[in-house]
């Protein structure tokens, strides 16, 4: 082979001189050292002595300059007319030497690139296995000249549409749509005008007045009244929600207030986080009017306010600050009278986010802009572990859908409670990872019968668990010495989830009631909960009880948590009952947890609803616990008027219970209440009774069937 100035043994990677002249296909690299299939049928010298050319920037790169440079001269022109800025340019480049533009991520092309080099980078098969401090530029490997050996583009491919948008966040994700006019575009040459000079208006902007949001009425000064009662709500917003679930920024939102308050889309984020901030704070201006007493309807005049003059999205591209709005809607419903619509909410985000490609890694040059795409994903995927745990349905945002960093602390955020909030949520959102699996693998395996298969599966989703409690940072480690009680509060509720999913996975296998011959796997499962039941309550005791603390803000999942553990110790003292046994320690746990939800109920709706399910279960099942003990007040409140008034103490079950009725049948009464542990804990609350099952229930008697038909209305089966 013809190859002056090449070794005999070094393998060619490219074309051949002659076949790069003629942009033909070349196997040189194939057939080396013989001559290239071309060259021999043109009997040519087969040459490898002209280097690769360097390839320049790309097409939309330069693209995206000239629309740059046009929209800078338009404006120059705009403020200072007649102005020649040729002349001014010349003076510069004379004065101080010229340098090449810096690369930067903001073209179609390059961020597909960046998209299909992130995606590789971050495993999305387990996000346990994700490194918040793995970096996600990478320089681009050298390009080959067998450009016919390509294998499929990354999914990434075209991320943005070519529309001259200003913002970056109502640029639109396609995904592998686009492939092939990506392919087009790299025929074209540089010369080629821009899309939007061939744009014809009738087709292109005559929808743009019906997207307009000019028929929904604005945001008024009188929506979020006095100056220093928003502020106030603002403040306590940060300090017990955002703090624990990181959404917004509060340095650049509070700098924002001023001059954004009014316009439609950060008003409704500003409604929504003075609504948020209502639930924690006493004055009486943010209560509704008659209903004082009830403070579990605190903001409900903001999320009014919200409902009417929300902006629409339905046919436009959202942005970012909509899909925060949606996030902080759901959090508000979690604790209003609409908490299923929360389901409904998420998933409308989720659809929304990922239309703007919110679960890619962003290219942005600005870290803030970078962390809140990033932080408002990560709120979405922890609340949609969290709702469908609550209500047994699937998982909608799958780990491999996403292709993102977790959260990082920004630069003025670390070494402050900011910081602190970011490694607590990254680490709970870890958990719900695990959640995840333990959902998609145990409760398929309960579908089968292989045995060996689930305990397998139960063994491998508790080792994870262990594994995610031992790395818990040692700042965030639970400990009743504590004396921040902000730092107290994120550990007590990283342990809390802990032995709330160890629940939410052991529950599935607690024994029988009607089961004779009981396994020791299943009498292990029913201890593992019961044990996991008491140390949560033990955390709750601690925090609400005795510390009085009155906890930031939980997800949906976690603000069930003392109901499910209260549950699950009914059912087991009416098991040691039924056996004979007198578990003492089960009641007086019981009796810890409904102190808990009544000292709850009176700023959470959802503690109170589960406070009178509990009651009735106590009651009907004889259990011998003092529900009588009254609700403590806080002193953790941002106290700005007098003292609240007291709700209604709800009847005791001793107080309400007939001592004429029959006695209840203790096999039916486990029966029922093995049923219910095995349907969904968000139905609890519900009163319909629509497609109403329970696994093996088998009423006697008319005082069974009324028991089973109050099941049936309240609990409805998974």
């Amino acid at each position: 082979m013809e190859n002056p100035g090449k070794e005999e043994g070094e393998r060619p990677t490219r074309a051949c001189d002659g076949c790069r002249k003629k942009k033909i296909k070349c196997n040189g690299p194939a057939k080396h050292p013989d001559k290239c299939t071309n060259c021999t049928v043109s009997n040519t010298a087969c040459l490898y002595n002209e280097p690769a050319p360097k390839r320049g920037f790309t097409v939309s790169y330069v693209r995206e300059l000239e629309r740059k440079v046009a929209l800078y001269e338009a404006l120059v022109e705009k403020l200072a007319p007649g102005r020649n800025l040729n002349e001014d340019v010349e003076r510069a480049s004379n004065s101080s030497p010229m340098f090449p533009p810096k690369r930067n991520y903001n073209s179609s092309s390059d961020m597909d690139r960046y998209s299909s080099a992130s995606s590789t980078t971050i495993p999305m098969t387990n996000i346990m296995s994700r490194d918040p401090s793995m970096t996600t530029y990478r320089e681009e490997p050298e390009q080959s000249d067998n450009s016919d050996d390509e294998m499929f583009e990354s999914p990434a491919m075209g991320l943005h549409d070519d529309h001259d948008e200003s913002s970056t966040d109502r640029m639109r994700y396609f995904g592998s749509v686009k492939g092939l006019l990506v392919k087009v575009k790299q025929y074209t040459g540089p010369s080629t005008p821009p899309l939007s000079t061939q744009q014809r208006p009738e087709y292109w902007n005559t929808h743009e007045k019906l997207e307009e949001d000019s028929y929904i009425e604005p945001y008024v000064n009188e929506d979020f009244g006095d100056e220093r009662l928003y502020m106030l709500l603002v403040e306590i917003y940060f300090d017990k929600v955002n703090s624990t679930l990181p959404l917004l920024n509060k340095k650049r939102f509070v700098a924002e207030i001023s001059q954004r308050k009014l316009e439609r889309k950060f008003a409704s984020i500003l409604i929504l986080v003075c609504a948020l901030g209502a639930l924690y704070c006493d004055d009486q201006r943010v209560l509704l009017p008659s209903r004082e007493p009830f403070r579990f309807l605190a903001g409900s005049s903001f999320l009014a306010t919200y409902k009417r003059k929300a902006p629409d999205y339905s046919l436009s591209a959202a942005t970012l600050e909509d899909i925060q709005a949606l996030i902080l809607l759901q959090m508000f419903v979690q604790r209003s009278t609409h908490l299923k619509s929360s389901w409904n909410l998420n998933g409308a985000a989720l659809v929304i986010a990922e239309d703007i490609g919110l679960h890619l890694q962003s290219a942005l040059p600005d870290q803030s802009d970078r962390e809140s795409r990033s932080r408002a994903m990560y709120c979405i995927y922890l609340f949609d572990r969290s709702l469908s745990a609550a209500y047994g349905r699937r998982i909608l945002c799958k780990d491999e859908d996403l292709a993102l960093e977790l959260p990082k602390p920004l630069p003025e955020e670390i070494g402050s409670d900011e910081e602190l909030a970011i490694i607590y949520f990254n680490h709970m959102v870890k958990l719900y990872g695990i959640q995840g699996q333990i959902m998609q693998q145990i409760y398929s395996l309960k579908k089968g019968n292989e045995k060996n298969d689930t305990h397998k599966s139960v063994a491998s989703m508790s080792s994870k668990l262990n594994q995610w409690l031992d790395a818990v940072p040692e700042q965030l480690k639970y400990t009743e010495r504590c004396c921040n009680n902000f730092i107290f509060q994120l550990a007590s509720n990283l342990r809390i989830a802990h032995y709330n999913i160890q629940i939410f996975m052991y529950k599935n296998f607690v024994p029988h009631p009607h089961t004779k011959k009981l396994s020791k796997f299943k009498m292990q499962s029913l201890m593992i909960c019961a044990n996991a039941a008491r140390s949560l309550l033990s955390i709750f005791n601690t925090m609400e009880l005795k510390r009085s603390i009155v906890q930031n803000y939980i997800d949906v999942m976690l603000n069930l948590s003392p109901f499910n553990a209260i549950v699950i110790l009914i059912l087991s003292a009416c098991e040691s009952r039924r056996n004979g046994q007198d578990n003492q320690s089960d009641l007086e746990y019981i009796e810890i947890g409904v102190n808990i939800l009544r000292r709850r109920e009176i700023r959470d709706i959802v503690a109170g609803k589960s406070l009178d399910v509990i009651l009735h279960l106590i009651k009907a099942c004889q259990l011998r616990v003092n529900t009588t003990t009254k609700r403590r007040r806080s002193n953790d409140m941002y106290l700005a008027t007098s003292s609240l008034k007291a709700l209604t103490e709800i009847p005791s079950a001793q107080q309400t219970s007939d001592s004429t009725s029959p006695a209840r049948d203790d096999q039916m009464l486990l029966n029922s209440m093995f049923n219910f542990m095995h349907s969904n804990p968000i139905n609890a609350f519900d009163n319909g009774t629509e497609n109403a099952t329970f696994i093996n229930s088998t009423p006697v008697d008319s005082a069974d069937l009324e028991w089973s038909s109050f099941l049936s209305s309240v609990f409805q089966g998974s």
